[in-house]
């Protein structure tokens, strides 16, 4: 039986390897493609020469969403906590000017681009910063919302702000109100699982809380939340592929949730869970992220293959970086 200090490693380093397992065949939509791709091929993961068909990077690297999972961590890290100014900063230095995201190539060159593939919530930030606008938030709905929030829940789960934390952090870059409930919800499955283990009943758990009138930080849209963790309930026989083509396969909440949960309830092998949605096509990056974390902290930092942390770039950055934050976590008051 793992610990809560263990599941709250494995939740940081299951997220960053599941994204840069993804990320050289992240966003292929066409069915043709992908068949070509995979070639009936079972280990699909870390795929070199990359396949990506809207940027290139070399194998081991991680996405855009990854990305923010760890510079999300390693504010949470240096800051031994959770200091909007400074993560306002330092998202700048990680992704603005000067940077391997101020890429020449983008916008200017038709996809595949050489380098890094820069979001539109970022975007739309670094421009607000530049202007010195107070602006909070912009109109995206993409997945980044749920992958930001992966360490903010590690270091605060069992501890009544949590919520407040996830929300203040999605919403420096993301307003949209289905955007930040779709997180708070995530936020609600992973600190369950990082807390209580392995739970196959997770989401009907996780119905109950968003219907219980008396709930902590309570959402307007919680209802809908519960309603769309149903459906991935209702479609749990449904196989992995056909479900992502009902839920959606793109960046776009809550469809892309609803995929990324669904490969969460039917599979309890790491590997298994990501090859699955990394052949289902489409935004499997950013699910990755959600699904290694839940993944992991249910079947152990062991349940990743060895050959998956090698084959990752920051993978011993990451772990140590993991480690701190749970250790910070831990002497909280």
């Amino acid at each position: 039986m793992s610990t809560i200090l263990e599941r709250k490693i494995a939740a940081i380093c299951g997220a960053i390897i599941g994204d840069a397992a993804a990320m050289p065949m992240h966003w292929i939509y066409k069915q043709e493609k992908m068949d070509e791709v995979v070639d009936g091929k079972d280990e699909v993961e870390f795929r070199d020469p990359s396949a990506n068909p809207f940027y290139i990077l070399k194998t081991g690297k991680n996405s855009c969403y990854a990305d923010q999972t760890y510079q999300v961590l390693l504010s949470l890290v240096s800051n031994k906590g959770l200091d909007i100014p400074a993560l306002k900063q330092e998202t700048v230095k990680m992704f603005g000017p000067g940077t391997e995201y101020d890429n020449p190539n983008r916008g200017t060159k038709d996809p595949p681009i050489e380098g890094r593939w820069l979001h539109k919530s970022l975007i739309d930030f670094l421009e607000s910063y530049k202007s010195g606008s107070d602006e909070k938030g912009f109109d995206d709905k993409s997945a980044d919302c749920y992958c930001r929030s992966i360490p903010v829940v590690v270091l605060y789960a069992g501890r009544p702000e949590l919520l407040t934390k996830v929300r203040e952090v999605v919403s420096m870059t993301q307003k949209t109100p289905l955007i930040i409930a779709s997180a708070l919800t995530a936020a609600r499955i992973l600190e369950n699982l990082i807390l209580n283990g392995r739970n196959p009943n997770i989401l009907e758990d996780t119905i109950k809380t968003l219907q219980d009138p008396g709930r902590s930080d309570p959402d307007e849209n919680d209802g809908k939340l519960a309603e769309y963790l149903q459906q991935v309930l209702d479609n749990k026989s449904t196989d992995h592929t056909a479900a992502a083509n009902n839920f959606g396969k793109a960046c776009y909440v809550p469809g892309n949730l609803q995929t990324a949960l669904h490969s969460i309830v039917t599979y309890d092998n790491y590997a298994t869970a990501i090859r699955a949605t990394i052949k289902a096509g489409g935004c499997s990056a950013s699910r990755s992220n959600l699904i290694g974390a839940c993944i992991a902290v249910q079947c152990g930092l062991e349940s990743i293959p060895e050959t998956w942390w090698q084959r990752t770039e920051r993978f011993l950055e990451v772990s140590k970086l993991a480690r701190d934050l749970a250790s910070i976590s831990s002497k909280l008051r």
